[in-house]
């Protein structure tokens, strides 16, 4: 049996070729991350304005919050598609 490391940002879990529930498991911890992170983002964008910070600072927070979600969440995806791609491959065998 082929072990396949495939640790989350949220949990440490093996996922195995012969076992694509785990894969579910994976899949499903990767989508609350990017959820977690989104929200997490979104609340310091609104903390900003709550506390009045310039036009001009918020503006370059913003642009610099979205860029860093946009990079977690290609990563997280593409995390997501290769397992996802591993379990199509398990059930093939």
């Amino acid at each position: 049996m082929v072990q396949l490391s495939t640790a989350s940002p949220s949990n440490n879990l093996n996922v195995t070729e012969s076992d694509p529930h785990n894969a579910d498991i994976e899949e499903s911890l990767y989508a609350r991350e990017i959820k977690t992170v989104y929200k997490s983002l979104k609340r310091m964008l609104e903390q900003d304005e709550k506390d009045g910070n310039t036009v001009d600072a918020e503006k370059r927070r913003r642009i610099s919050v979205e860029a860093e979600l946009d990079r977690v969440k290609i990563s997280l995806e593409a995390q997501i598609e290769t397992l996802q791609t591993e379990r199509k491959q398990a059930l093939l065998y």
